[in-house]
């Protein structure tokens, strides 16, 4: 099997869709990069969105999401 290149992919969607804060990168996002996803990306995106309502943000068992940042 001949490989290519890798991207990594971070959606963010709600039950009404997409949120505008896609994260696209060739190779894989570290722990630190997807941490600055979060605040500089997905929770303003987030506020922008939703502003105070309470909300839920639901991960998988990845290894990347297991970090005490996140």
């Amino acid at each position: 099997i001949r490989r290519r290149k890798t991207w990594a992919i971070l959606p963010a969607y709600t039950v009404n869709g997409y949120l505008p804060c896609t994260g696209i990168k060739e190779g894989y996002f570290n722990h630190k990069e997807f941490v600055d996803w979060i605040k500089q990306r997905l929770l303003p995106s987030l506020q922008a969105t939703y502003r105070t309502r309470p909300m839920v943000i639901v991960l998988d068992n990845v290894s990347i999401h297991q970090n005490e940042a996140v």
